[in-house]
């Protein structure tokens, strides 16, 4: 360690001295750090995340609420629907759910045939309760097809 020093001294620089050359680098080089985590986190959001399973589910979810509103609109105007509710739904990717209580299971037809009428931009999910007992459980993609 003594050899250290009696360099230092040698060369003129004062072991105790605060070097403001190398404590400006080293902030320098912090920042430009920072610089490029936040570069890299902002390309990501702009060009990848549209594309990721989030980005998607995010925009399945807008369109499914825009399309709400036709929804409820016909909902209100059938026989026996009037305890049926729709929402958005996280699941399938963004979807929409059609919840609630139908007198028979020819009404919980006519409210998936009303619904699939509107054409909607992604699937739906259907939980349609009828005779306090019987469930009616069904999802449909939006081109018509439906799966169970």
């Amino acid at each position: 360690m003594d050899g250290v020093l009696d360099a230092l001294m040698e060369h003129g620089q004062n072991p105790a001295s605060f070097d403001d050359a190398g404590w400006k680098r080293g902030i320098l080089k912090i920042i430009v750090t920072v610089m490029v985590f936040v570069g890299v986190f902002a390309l990501t959001m702009v060009i990848y995340f549209p594309h990721s399973v989030m980005g998607k589910q995010e925009a399945n979810l807008r369109l499914a609420s825009r399309h709400l509103p036709i929804l409820e609109e016909r909902l209100r105007h059938m026989d026996g629907a009037a305890r049926v509710k729709v929402g958005r739904y996280t699941g399938l990717g963004g979807s929409i759910s059609v919840d609630g209580d139908v007198p028979d299971q020819p009404a919980a037809e006519a409210v998936v045939r009303e619904i699939m009428a509107t054409h909607p931009p992604v699937p739906v999910t259907f939980n349609l309760t009828f005779a306090e007992t019987n469930i009616l459980r069904r999802i449909v993609q939006p081109a018509g097809t439906p799966q169970t």
